[in-house]
């Protein structure tokens, strides 16, 4: 480090600027030099002890004489830009309309941990203490009892708050993805938390319902909360209200999967003045499908789409060589695996006394449940000898076959998949109508971030106020992501964006304190080593830096 001397001109006059400097070379070997701190302000003698000091000249004796102390160094370039997006995105000028300034903060420090470090209320003190944000809140702003006043708070807006940010938008929402999905909870009570079908395989495990709507950008407008004993097919009414009310929505097309069919559900969407998209009816789909003959297969095959009308419904066929792949290697796998069982079976069933009839069924059925190929075998037991009552354990032959029937049928079906749609043809073409229903990815990719990288889990609360704000708070962060994902994306950035944040946030901010006399100088800068140059670098290229490096004067208040 060394005392660097600038000189400047304005308005005809010459002005002097001393700063304390460090020199680096940057990711091209040119040598350059960082600021650390401005100490202009300082008496012209203390300068130029301050030089000698660093040029080794000088020997600090006294405690009040000039010196320099390194202090604590901060999280980093991603905290910052959670920062920035926090404003830039109208998250916090929707919070404002509910919460006071000291609330926001606290919802932003929740909300920015789910995203960078998801952990429990109790711990978020701790671990986002060397975040600059967190070292200009009041002392108080994150303890345990204030976030959770806060987030009781929250829960009171939890339908506005979602209303005033999806009236953000410029326009209403065309075409609105509607997915459901489930998370269970740590404990053994919560409020509303029911036994279900869970999607997470944790079927020991009591379970909430969550309902997400987005926009054909995959941008989050809506969620919605169920107990965890309601099916899918169950939400889709009080949605379509609740969608029509925050959105005034006259006209728009509702998308959903084979889970929300029913014809109940399609005639509400109708009553309503919306159209739908739909996954189909199973068994529709399989009397259409294997009804045609094999030119027609071929066509189909080939054109990827069938269309065709039925009173004032309209179906279309579709296929997709990349599922026909995928299904096959996984039906083939699951018969692979269930001829091993039934073998074993066979071989234990027919060598010793170990089944009753009835229990050796129950044993077989499950198997062939558990892979979903119970129409695809035969099965015949075989008494080797008589039983005395049933529930006596007797030897028994196990035969089983493919049904290669029901298998051709399958192979028929690989790939294929049936829409219906009460968008008229003149309006949307059948592969517009497709490319819509596969935009419901984007809500399966929104529900996998919420839970990955967002890490709704574990919930260990127990009031549905504070479940529905825990959901709320994880519903903002993703809303943060996304947003952010998208400004990073249209830059050309294609990198998830927590690994982003992540990368960025190893660009310290650290502290400089330079003291002469009863004067002390305290400045933040970038740490720029040869890694930190690196990643300035990155966010120079997506044009980031400057909007980024101007939140760096907040920390000057942080003393």
């Amino acid at each position: 480090m060394f005392v660097k001397e600038n000189e400047r001109k304005k308005d005809g006059k010459s002005y002097t600027y001393y700063h304390i400097v460090e020199s680096y070379r940057d990711s091209n070997g040119v040598s350059r030099h960082q600021y650390l701190a401005n100490i202009s302000d300082l008496p012209k003698e203390k300068i130029e002890d301050m030089r000698a000091l660093l040029n080794g000249d000088l020997v600090r004796k006294e405690e009040n004489d000039i010196g320099f102390r390194q202090g604590d160094s901060l999280r980093g370039a991603g905290q910052m830009a959670l920062w920035r997006a926090w404003k830039k995105s109208g998250l916090l000028k929707v919070l404002e309309k509910f919460l006071t300034k000291t609330q926001c903060l606290s919802v932003f420090a929740m909300t920015a941990s789910r995203i960078l470090n998801p952990t429990s209320k109790l711990a978020l003190k701790q671990k986002c203490a060397d975040t600059f944000w967190a070292k200009q809140m009041p002392d108080n702003r994150l303890d345990e009892d204030t976030l959770y006043e806060v987030m009781d708070i929250l829960e009171t807006g939890f339908e506005n708050i979602q209303k005033k940010l999806a009236g953000s938008r410029p326009q209403a929402p065309t075409l609105m993805l509607y997915d459901t999905t489930s998370t269970y909870f740590e404990g053994t009570e919560a409020e509303n938390a029911e036994y279900g079908f869970s999607k997470d395989k944790r079927f020991d495990r009591y379970q909430i319902i969550i309902a997400l709507v987005c926009d054909k950008q995959g941008r989050p407008l809506a969620v919605e909360l169920w107990p965890g004993n309601t099916a899918d097919v169950e939400t889709v009414h009080a949605q379509i209200d609740l969608l029509r009310e925050r959105f005034a929505i006259e006209q728009g097309i509702f998308v959903g999967d084979n889970g929300m069919y029913s014809k109940v559900n399609l005639d509400y969407i109708k009553e309503k003045g919306l159209n739908y998209i739909i996954g189909g009816e199973y068994h529709k789909k399989k009397e259409l499908l294997c009804g045609m003959s094999r030119g027609q297969r071929e066509l189909f095959v080939k054109e990827g789409a069938y269309e065709w009308v039925e009173g004032k419904v309209r179906y279309i066929a579709c296929h997709s060589e990349c599922r026909r792949h995928r299904v096959k290697a996984r039906r083939e796998r699951a018969m692979e695996y269930v001829q091993e069982e039934l073998n074993r079976l066979k071989r234990s069933a027919s060598s010793g006394r170990y089944y009753t009839k009835e229990r050796l069924w129950a044993k077989v059925d499950g198997i062939l449940k558990a892979k979903k190929v119970r129409a695809l075998w035969t099965i015949e037991l075989e008494p080797l000898e008589e039983a005395k009552d049933d529930m006596q354990k007797i030897r028994i032959e196990l035969n089983f076959s493919k049904n290669m029937v029901e298998i051709n049928k399958r192979e028929a079906m690989d790939g294929s998949y049936l829409l219906e749609t009460s968008v008229e043809s003149d309006e949307m073409k059948p592969q517009e109508i497709v490319e819509s229903y596969k935009s419901l990815q984007k809500v399966e990719r929104s529900f996998r971030t919420i839970k990955s990288f967002i890490k709704i889990r574990p919930v260990y609360h127990y009031l549905w106020r504070r479940i529905r704000a825990h959901v709320l708070i994880c519903f903002l962060a993703y809303y943060l992501t996304w947003w952010m994902s998208m400004e990073l994306k249209a830059k050309g950035v294609t990198t998830e964006l927590p690994a982003v944040l992540e990368h960025w946030d190893q660009l310290h901010l650290s502290e400089l304190e330079v003291k002469s006399g009863t004067d002390t100088i305290v400045e933040w800068n970038w740490t720029l080593g040869e890694k930190g140059m690196k990643i300035k670098e990155e966010i120079e290229q997506v044009g980031l830096w400057n909007s980024i490096n101007r939140y760096k004067s907040r920390c000057s208040a942080l003393r």
